[in-house]
């Protein structure tokens, strides 16, 4: 699938999800929300064109990006929860929050 195409779906998905809901957004509110969603799906586009190692880890990394941009939804893990690094996408990203505090530039130098 075309990067086009991914991005045009992700908006269908997300307008979708945010009429499907009974709770009222504010319009701050849903900005923010696509806001996340277009900055996560764009890093997802730019990390596939030179995918190199397993597909949790480079997620893990939209994530982090997501985590560190400010982006966090409600449901995400809080610090120190999981069983492995690799148990989810939040998981990863916090994990990679965590090692990037011990070392700053472990993700990116």
């Amino acid at each position: 699938m075309s990067t086009q195409m991914l991005f045009l779906a992700a908006l269908i998905v997300l307008s979708s999800s945010l009429q499907s809901h009974a709770v009222e957004y504010t319009d701050e509110q849903r900005r923010q929300h696509y806001r996340a969603a277009l900055t996560s799906l764009a890093r997802s586009a730019f990390l596939e064109q030179g995918r190199r190692g397993p597909g949790r880890l480079i997620e893990g990394i939209t994530d982090f990006v997501r985590l560190r941009s400010g982006y966090v939804p409600g449901h995400w893990v809080v610090p120190g929860q999981g069983d492995r690094w690799d148990q989810g996408y939040d998981i990863t990203a916090r994990f990679l929050d965590y090692c990037n505090g011990l070392r700053n530039g472990f993700v990116a130098s």
